[in-house]
Formats: C-alpha cells, sequence, structure tokens
C-alpha cells in the first residue's frame, strides 16, 4: 500500500533541532498530529516504536504531507539505515499503516518501525518520546 503521509514519533518531529529535518523541509510538509496502537521504547537516546501488539498504547507524533516522495525517502531511508548500503536486518523497516487524527479520522501513512528484539529496553508508556526527551535532558 502507499500513502502520501509520513507519520513521525520521535527525532524527525520538528521540535528537533537535526540537520535531516532542516534537509526534510522542503520534501514534506507537516499536516497535523496524531498517533497508532503501539508501544514505544528508548533504544539508546532515539526511539523505537512497534505496532499494534496486545498490550499497546497510542504512540504520539506528527502527520506530514510528503510533497516529493523520491527525495523525501532517499533523505529519510538512509537516516534511518534502512538502504541496501546498510547490513540486514535493518534496525527500522518502513512500512504504512494507520493512523488516527486529531479530528479521529484515520489515514495511512509511512512510519519507519523498530525491527529489533525490545527486550531490555527502557519504554516509554506514555507514548510520546518528545516529553520523554525533555525529562531526560
Amino acid at each position: 500500500m502507499t500513502s502520501n503521509f509520513l507519520f513521525a514519533y520521535g527525532t524527525l518531529r520538528q521540535e528537533f533541532p537535526l540537520e535531516i529535518n532542516q534537509q526534510l523541509a522542503s520534501h514534506i510538509r507537516l499536516a497535523g498530529e496524531g498517533y497508532f496502537i503501539g508501544r514505544l521504547f528508548d533504544v539508546n537516546h532515539y526511539p523505537g516504536a512497534i505496532e499494534n501488539t496486545p498490550q499497546g498504547y497510542p504512540i504520539l507524533g506528527e502527520i506530514y504531507e510528503i510533497l516529493d516522495s523520491e527525495k523525501a525517502f532517499a533523505l529519510l531511508d538512509d537516516y534511518e539505515q534502512c538502504t541496501e548500503q546498510y547490513p540486514q536486518p535493518h534496525e527500522y523497516i518502513r512500512k504504512t499503516i494507520r493512523i488516527f487524527t486529531e479530528q479521529n479520522e484515520t489515514l495511512q501513512a509511512w512510519v519507519y518501525l523498530y525491527n529489533y528484539n525490545t527486550e531490555g529496553l527502557v519504554e516509554i508508556i506514555n507514548g510520546d518520546y518528545l516529553s520523554f526527551a525533555r525529562q531526560s535532558n
């Protein structure tokens, strides 16, 4: 399934002052906020989310409209290290999933999901990596 939306739950959110966010600025546009159901973990000062688990809760983030998918995903896939140049299995996989919007609508959006074992990781049960990062600093 394809989508014209990207869901960012971690360091791709606009509040993080990272170079990747500046590079993406002309290829994506903020469309609002939302969530998906899953579980969120602190991997190593960056987040990893998994989807649709029986113990799932809302994972909060930002919804972006993708203006240029070729350029956006070239940057994003390299940032998330899920291109052919990185060893398999990749730490993240890009997948379309159901996102719930602020208006209680649903849409399909691309999201980078954590692809490794979560055992031993700190779980962020409030589902908001941004608030977790603020408290950690």
